[in-house]
């Protein structure tokens, strides 16, 4: 039986038919008719499980993170390669999943990051047959602010919203990472960002003590971001239509 207190936290589509979303309770929907109606996903290894994010690489390969129900410590990976009819877990290596897993992103089929806890990621471009363990470096917090929400321009260049207003930018697929400098009100939370081309990108954040949110603009590639909306709400994801 469905529960009726699930939290829906991720959604990701193929085309204008299959959509996924993620949630609470080992949670996971799958449309394949634009949303007109609606299955409930159900597999073993989703037991126990919270998933906040979801990416469907295309209409058979899907990835689900997260973490255990009752724990914000560790991490948990699933994927499918035939349209959600069978599930894996994904273990990575040196205990990595030890870390909260928030999202996933990926530019085209073979490169993929699994992004979360502590300024951690995993980044694969052979289409998740191997991975590489990563993370950003001198973002604050204690042990790294967490990564909430990367976006990839391409397979080289990641625009990531993190705590503590921390704005990093890789043109590199992650060897190195720029710090991007935020505008007040400060000491917010950064939980959504998308761009619209390589000068155009948003974020929007929510107060780490308040119930307050901002949105930020930058149109110049990140070399200044402007302050374009202040709210007494909290703002937590931005997408573009392009």
């Amino acid at each position: 039986m469905q529960r009726s207190d699930v939290e829906l936290f991720s959604i990701s589509l193929i085309g204008s038919d299959n959509i996924w979303i993620s949630g609470s309770y080992g949670t996971v929907y799958n449309s394949t008719d634009g949303g007109n109606t609606w299955t409930t996903v159900v597999s073993e290894v989703f037991d126990n499980k919270y998933f906040q994010g979801i990416q469907a690489i295309n209409s058979n390969v899907v990835y689900a993170t997260g973490g255990y129900e009752g724990s914000n410590t560790r991490g948990f990976i699933v994927r499918t390669t035939d349209g959600g009819q069978t599930w894996d877990s994904i273990t990575p290596t040196d205990n990595y999943n030890k870390n909260l897993w928030i999202g996933i992103t990926s530019s085209d089929p073979n490169n993929i990051v699994i992004y979360g806890g502590h300024s951690h990621y995993m980044y694969s471009n052979d289409g998740g047959q191997n991975w590489k363990n990563d993370s950003v470096p001198d973002t604050g917090g204690t042990g790294g602010a967490d990564i909430n929400c990367l976006t990839m321009l391409d397979n080289n260049t990641w625009w990531g919203a993190f705590d503590y207003d921390y704005i990093g930018l890789t043109s590199n697929a992650g060897d190195s990472w720029d710090k991007q400098t935020s505008v007040p009100p400060l000491g917010m939370w950064l939980l959504g960002i998308d761009y619209y081309d390589y000068n155009l990108c948003v974020i929007v954040g929510s107060s780490t003590s308040s119930n307050n949110g901002k949105i930020i603009q930058t149109s110049d590639a990140g070399k200044n971001w402007n302050l374009k909306y202040e709210t007494d709400a909290w703002m937590q994801k931005v997408s573009f239509i392009k």
